[in-house]
Order: C-alpha cells, then sequence, then structure tokens
C-alpha cells in the first residue's frame, strides 16, 4: 500500500516558468478558490508530490544533505516564480529560506491560518539568536501576533483577519437557546500524546485533554441549570464515532447532547451564527465566532496541563486580555462561574460595548477578504 501511495506522488514532468506560486499542497488547497490567486500554481513539498526530476537534480548537486530544504531551492530556481505565498504559516521551513528569496528577488508572503499558542507550535522553535528568518509580508489575524512574529523573523507585518471566516459572509439567524461547544478532538493525540517541538517530550492524550473534561462538566451543569440545550461542534478529524463517544463519556448521560457533523468549510460558521453562544478552549473558530460578533465563553485552561500556562492564554500573546467580561485562561470554577453569571445578566448592549472595545485586538473581521484582495494585486502589479 505505501509503495501504490508513493508511486502515485511521483511527478515526471518538467517543471515550466510559472509568475506566481502557492508554497505547499495546504495553501493551494485553501487559497485557490480566492479569484485573486486565479494564476497561481502549487509548488508541492517533498511529502507531498515529488517531481523526478528535480529529485535527481537536488541529489548530483548536493546528496542528501537538507535534501527537503535543497529539493525546494531547485524547484524554484527551476521555475523562477515572482512571488510565492505560503498558508501555513508555522511552517519553520519556509522563513529559513528567506534570504534565498531575496537572492532570487521573489517577493514572499506568510498568511496566518490558525491562532498561535507555545507548545507544538512554531513559537517553541524560534530562537532570537537566529537573525536570518523571514519573509517579505506577513499577513495577521491581529496585531499583538504579527508582532510577536516580528521578535524572531524580518518582515512587514498587516492584518488581515481570519481568511476563510472572511470568506462566509455572516447570516443574521433567529438564535436558538443553546450553546455550541468547539471541538478540538484528534483520535491521534488521543492514542499518541501531543509533542512539545521544543523540548521533544510528549504529553499523555489524558493530559492534554483534561481540558475539554474540566469545561464540559461545568458546560452540562450550567446548561442544565439554565435550560440551554448543549450542542457540540465536530471538527471532522477524527471518526464520527470515535470523536461521539469521547465526548458522551464526559457528559456521562447528565444531559442531552448533540454532535453536530461537520457537512463543509462552512458548516461550523453557520452553525456558531445561529446559536446563543459559542464556547471553546482554544479554538480558533471561536476566535471567528467573536469577530462575527456571536456572544462567547472562552476557557483558555490548556495550558495548566501542558506546562505552559502563559502560552496558551486567551488570545495569547495578547496578555493583556487574557482575561476579559466572557473569558478567562484561569482553571478556576470561580472563574467560570463569573463569565457564566455574565452572559446570563448582559443585555445587547454590553455585548455591543464588548465588541466595540475586544474586536480590532482579538480578530479583524473583513468581509469578502478586500484588505487580502487588494495587497495582492498590489504586489501582482509591481
Amino acid at each position: 500500500m505505501k509503495i501504490i501511495k508513493i508511486l502515485f506522488s511521483l511527478d515526471f514532468s518538467i517543471p515550466c516558468k510559472t509568475n506566481f506560486i502557492f508554497f505547499g499542497k495546504n495553501s493551494y488547497l485553501n487559497l485557490r478558490d480566492l479569484k485573486v490567486f486565479d494564476n497561481f500554481n502549487p509548488l508541492f513539498l517533498m511529502s507531498e508530490k515529488l517531481n523526478v526530476i528535480i529529485l535527481f537534480k537536488t541529489f548530483f548537486k548536493s546528496g542528501f544533505k537538507e535534501i527537503k530544504k535543497n529539493y525546494l531551492k531547485n524547484y524554484i530556481i527551476e521555475i523562477k516564480p515572482s512571488i510565492i505565498v505560503n498558508f501555513t504559516d508555522n511552517y519553520y521551513q519556509f522563513y529559513e529560506m528567506y534570504n534565498f528569496f531575496k537572492q532570487r528577488k521573489i517577493i514572499s508572503v506568510s498568511i496566518q491560518n490558525g491562532m498561535r499558542t507555545i507548545v507544538g507550535d512554531i513559537f517553541n522553535l524560534f530562537n532570537k539568536k537566529e537573525k536570518d528568518l523571514g519573509c517579505d509580508y506577513l499577513l495577521t489575524m491581529n496585531d499583538s501576533t504579527g508582532s510577536k512574529y516580528l521578535e524572531f523573523i524580518n518582515s512587514e507585518n498587516i492584518v488581515i483577519g481570519s481568511i476563510r471566516n472572511n470568506k462566509y459572509k455572516k447570516i443574521e439567524n433567529k438564535k436558538k437557546k443553546n450553546i455550541v461547544f468547539i471541538s478540538q478532538f484528534n483520535k491521534n493525540i488521543i492514542d499518541n500524546g501531543f509533542l512539545d517541538l521544543k523540548t521533544n517530550k510528549i504529553f499523555s492524550g489524558e493530559n492534554f485533554y483534561k481540558a475539554e473534561k474540566i469545561v464540559l462538566e461545568f458546560l452540562v451543569n450550567f446548561c442544565k441549570k439554565n435550560s440551554f440545550k448543549l450542542e457540540i461542534a465536530s471538527n471532522g478529524l477524527s471518526k464520527f464515532e470515535d470523536e461521539y463517544n469521547f465526548f458522551s463519556s464526559i457528559v456521562n448521560n447528565k444531559i442531552d447532547f448533540n454532535l453536530i457533523k461537520k457537512e463543509d468549510e462552512y458548516s461550523t460558521y453557520r452553525l456558531c451564527d445561529s446559536s446563543e453562544y459559542t464556547a471553546f478552549i482554544e479554538s480558533t473558530i471561536g476566535y471567528e465566532s467573536f469577530s462575527r460578533k456571536n456572544k462567547i465563553l472562552g476557557f483558555s485552561i490548556r495550558g495548566n496541563f501542558l506546562e505552559q500556562t502563559q502560552g496558551h492564554s486567551f488570545c495569547w500573546p495578547n496578555l493583556k486580555i487574557s482575561e476579559g467580561p466572557c473569558w478567562t485562561s484561569k482553571n478556576d470554577v470561580n472563574e467560570f462561574e463569573r463569565i457564566g453569571n455574565f452572559i446570563l445578566n448582559s443585555d445587547i448592549n454590553t455585548w455591543n460595548r464588548i465588541f466595540e472595545q475586544y474586536l480590532n485586538k482579538i480578530m479583524v473581521y473583513d468581509e469578502n477578504n478586500l484588505a487580502l484582495n487588494n495587497f495582492i494585486k498590489k504586489i501582482k502589479s509591481n
């Protein structure tokens, strides 16, 4: 089976010159439907699709030394792009190639695709002593993430919000009396644990998901006491049955709940828009929901179980708002009660003041990605 998979990933074609490229499969899949990227072509990583001609050139030039990086360099030399766009902003190797891009007069752009943390994420890899990391432009969801990146890489930061979120127009639905909890379930983490990239320490799946058990136990009691319906938005990363059994074991028949299947790229946005409250631990969708002016409950407590409390606080790295009116970073039932009481006793005027005060700090919402479109058009025309 592995041999068949490898054979299907082989590419024997001669690479052609192309002006605009996506860096990797993830960039291609997530950006190709935006009209501004119509004439962009994918540059696949070695692990995604292997061009045999470039592989042989790389091997004869440098052998197996840094073969993944040298393969990409040789591919780029062959196709001579003028712009390269990366949608996997936590892919460290992209920033390592900054000087190579500059030497070849290639404009490099990296776009944030999710909220960042420390353990198991790129900020666990950065070292301030490294001076050659960077990209020409870094497009982020908020100012604080951009500022944190600029402590480690050379770049110009532009805030655009979340591309996926911006693509989907908010629908003003009648709100159900419910709380939708955003799932981050991953069977692979349950079975194999969660790797700290810096120390190579593996945290058990049990440790990683202690946050879910604590938060859901609170939400179950809160929903039961206040007559809210509990719904859980599946993230679609694992088998639905495994995900249902995981949450069912936590809820433990104390209340009826629904696990809602992820039907498409936008189904969770639709669910959040039609729900009265969105509850989450550190899912990007929770922050996106807030940017869409949906009411939230944030429980950013996972860092308590990964030996890195601060790096997993609410809207990290903005430590000034780690505690807020409807969110907390403290594993403290009194804090849970505080934000629970807040949502029960706050009217629309209170929520509007919260949106006005915090939206730009947490995540901007730019409907139809106007800022991104204007930026890409500008660099393409230069």
